[in-house]
């Protein structure tokens, strides 16, 4: 097994790694890329390829393999990191070319994994070139997840308790055990901070309102209201929205923003 400590360097970017995401400053490509395209080619087919046999081989652990499709810092960095023992599955994968040329072509990753720290689901841009008659990959910068459907739907059962849940957990300052109720940014986010927030802060947490905005087939966006009393803040009412992904058949909570109150 191949070692790398860029995945357990900090709590936060085990997953982040095993997609290999890394922001490269010098290469200036927009995540905004031009329509999809649809038709079925040769280079399409070589590009996905590319894409797929990576993804299995470094969730795999199979570091050095892996970096033969790889060219750049993108290379460089996974070179240089090789310290921790990672392994785990790749569920499931999808991917949407977004831009491809003979020589070019950037790529919507959409990927959930099984490790020893739970089922996680990442949404990433995969820029790659011809080097050698052969596709590398470039760059791979985090992707937002895009919601299709804007028609309000029933909210799935599985879907509320997770939410009822998670802010059980936040209100016992229970923050270990709301990861796994989390996935990809929001996951990335609290592993980051979890371990310097509060706890035994006697916090109470009531649902004053709960509305789903968006709800498709394996996502989903919630808005919920509440109200937070705690040892710090008295009586707050705060507005948030929860993005809900279906992680390999598990309903977890992908992403966190604040609408409106608290401090």
């Amino acid at each position: 097994m191949k070692r790398y400590p860029l995945l357990y360097g900090l709590v936060g970017m085990v997953l982040i790694a095993i997609f290999g995401y890394f922001t490269y400053s010098h290469l200036s490509v927009s995540a905004k890329t031009p329509e999809t395209i649809t038709p079925a080619t040769i280079q399409d087919e070589e590009v996905e390829l590319t894409i797929s046999t990576f993804l299995h081989l470094l969730v795999e652990g199979h570091m050095k393999e892996a970096q033969e499709y790889t060219t750049g810092d993108t290379k460089r960095v996974l070179q240089s990191n090789q310290a921790q023992e990672v392994s785990g599955t790749l569920i499931h994968h999808r991917l949407d070319i977004r831009s491809l040329s003979s020589q070019f072509a950037q790529v919507a990753v959409d990927a959930t994994v099984d490790t020893k720290v739970g089922k996680d689901r990442n949404h990433f841009l995969y820029t790659l070139i011809k080097q050698d008659q052969k596709w590398k990959i470039l760059k791979i910068e985090e992707f937002p997840v895009i919601l299709n459907n804007v028609e309000e739907m029933k909210l799935p059962d599985q879907v509320d308790n997770v939410i009822e849940q998670y802010l059980v957990y936040v209100s016992k300052s229970q923050w270990k055990e709301s990861l796994t109720l989390l996935s990809g940014q929001a996951r990335k986010e609290a592993e980051k901070t979890f371990s310097f927030l509060p706890k035994n802060l006697n916090t109470k947490i009531k649902v004053l309102n709960k509305a789903p905005v968006v709800v498709e087939t394996d996502k989903a966006l919630i808005q919920v209201d509440y109200e937070i009393k705690n040892d710090i803040q008295k009586n707050v009412e705060i507005s948030t929205l929860f993005q809900m992904e279906d992680v390999g058949g598990e309903w977890k909570i992908s992403q966190i923003t604040n609408v409106g109150g608290g401090q």
